[in-house]
């Protein structure tokens, strides 16, 4: 058992691993190779996309391709230097995957997710009521897996990846529901 869920661990770190290599090289920074393991602090300022962080300018201009390689990250525990999130203790690379994830599937008014059936912050929030953020999010990773973060959205991505679009006015992401 120990060695399957080893082999399992080295699948997911050379899954994210290669997301971080296509990431690195679709977008590279004029000052040094794209990696979420050594990102610093990002600005608590609503939205991800809203902070201004270099790393989100890139994300966002990867457009929906940085999707899936978010996704592929959501298993990696590799940890940060330092939190880069407030109101966090510590991030991982998963951390910070599934938090772009959410912010980029949130509305402009903060309150509703543009997508269903994934794992978002309400989802979280909802398994540990009048808990801090930070502990239902590490609650909700101990119980039910990075894995299971994964699949979820792997499974939606296969499902509506197609139909995801870009709001500019929004500024998130959402599934273009065909007009009737």
């Amino acid at each position: 058992m120990r060695i399957q869920r080893l082999s399992l661990q080295l699948r997911d770190a050379r899954s994210c691993s290669h997301s971080l290599y296509e990431l690195n090289r679709q977008i590279r920074s004029a000052t040094a190779p794209w990696a979420l393991s050594t990102w610093e602090h990002i600005p608590s300022k609503g939205r991800l996309q809203e902070a201004g962080a270099p790393q989100t300018r890139h994300i966002i201009a990867l457009g929906k391709k940085a999707i899936p390689l978010l996704i592929a990250c959501l298993p990696d525990e590799t940890a940060t230097k330092e939190s880069v999130m407030d109101f966090l203790p510590t991030t991982t690379v998963g951390d910070i995957a599934f938090f772009y994830l959410c912010d980029l599937f949130t509305d402009s008014t903060w309150q509703h997710s543009t997508i269903d059936g994934v794992v978002t912050f309400q989802t979280v929030a909802a398994e540990s009521p009048g808990s801090p953020a930070w502990n239902a999010w590490y609650t909700f990773v101990e119980k039910r897996s990075r894995r299971y973060l994964r699949n979820a959205w792997t499974r939606k991505w296969k499902e509506d990846g197609s139909s995801i679009v870009w709001d500019e006015k929004e500024q998130c992401f959402k599934i273009a529901r065909p007009a009737h």
